[in-house]
């Protein structure tokens, strides 16, 4: 029961299956509608019919991007311009609230659709999208799971840290993250040297207040790309914890190696973290209480995600097989 409830809260919230699931039917509607055959404007290339593809950056974007657009590719004999099919699945995103997107935020602002002079379709995710899924998955994953298997009944008032402790290493790493965050704070009066230079992108008030952040309205967030970087790294890494997660409930073979692979995501998801920890010259350290915020929330989510692989029952795994 305890694996069933997971992977329904997980799979509410994974973007890459509700986002492909709505192309998908919304392709299949327009279809309809002009009375022509899906393939009569698009091709899939590379690609199953469920449209389950891998995200990945554009060079020089801050977007995320489904795959290779999609593999809609607008056939040379259809009946219909691939500007028109994407000015209808905007239209539609914008009348139907089906993604993971808090109320009032309007999905037009949440996904785009971008015609290519070369005939593909490229979808995109805002940073406002982005930042109402975190939210989202804080809120699941912190709503009251049970101790992990491991943990002893005397020890269940332990933090959150200290029931990391199987994967002492990943954790130690989150620490040290901390630690550099609470630095960056103490400092934030020295002067900004020249290799602190970033790129910030700005969220809306509206959309800090709707993903939980208590701010003034001339409170800026800013992130580093570094920042940005890891925050979509952090979505991608939990989609594929989800779908292993689903396609283990689907087919229970002890015998697999999905318990090793869940953990090597997780170290893999620190490792990232570490990087952060190297390279945070990157980060500006005139820092307000507001982005300091921000990146604790940041490190909280982390350390969700980490002690949920636990109580799932994932974290099982001898070191020695990492």
């Amino acid at each position: 029961m305890y694996l069933t409830e997971l992977v329904e809260r997980w799979t509410a919230i994974s973007w890459r299956s509700q986002i492909a699931q709505c192309l998908f039917q919304d392709l299949q509607s327009f279809a309809a509608l002009r009375r022509t055959e899906p393939e009569c404007f698009w091709q899939a290339s590379r690609l199953k019919p469920s449209f389950e593809v891998p995200l990945r950056r554009e060079k020089n974007s801050l977007s995320l991007v489904y795959g290779s657009a999609i593999a809609l590719k607008h056939a040379p004999h259809g009946h219909l311009s691939a500007r028109d099919l994407a000015q209808h699945l905007t239209e539609q995103w914008s009348l139907r609230c089906s993604h993971p997107v808090p109320p009032p935020v309007e999905v037009r602002s949440a996904v785009t659709l971008r015609y290519t002079e070369t005939g593909w379709l490229m979808l995109h995710l805002c940073d406002r999208a982005l930042s109402s899924w975190i939210n989202l998955a804080i809120h699941h994953l912190a709503d009251g799971y049970p101790t992990p298997p491991l943990m002893p009944t005397a020890e269940k008032n332990l933090t959150l840290g200290d029931r990391l402790w199987p994967i002492q290493h990943g954790h130690a790493r989150c620490q040290t993250l901390r630690t550099l965050m609470d630095e960056m704070d103490r400092l934030s009066d020295r002067p900004t040297h020249s290799h602190h230079t970033k790129n910030h992108f700005a969220l809306h008030e509206s959309t800090l207040k709707l993903s939980g952040w208590d701010v003034q309205a001339a409170d800026p967030l800013s992130l580093d790309p570094v920042e940005k970087a890891l925050l979509y790294e952090l979505v991608e890494v939990v989609d594929h914890l989800a779908e292993g997660l689903a396609q283990w409930h689907l087919n229970p073979d002890r015998s697999s190696q999905m318990q090793t692979s869940w953990l090597k995501l997780a170290l893999g998801l620190c490792d990232r973290l570490q990087q952060v920890d190297r390279h945070s010259h990157l980060f500006d350290p005139h820092q307000t209480a507001i982005t300091h915020r921000q990146r604790q929330r940041l490190l909280l989510l982390t350390q969700l995600i980490l002690a949920w692989i636990l109580q799932t029952g994932f974290g099982q795994v001898p070191a020695a097989e990492l």
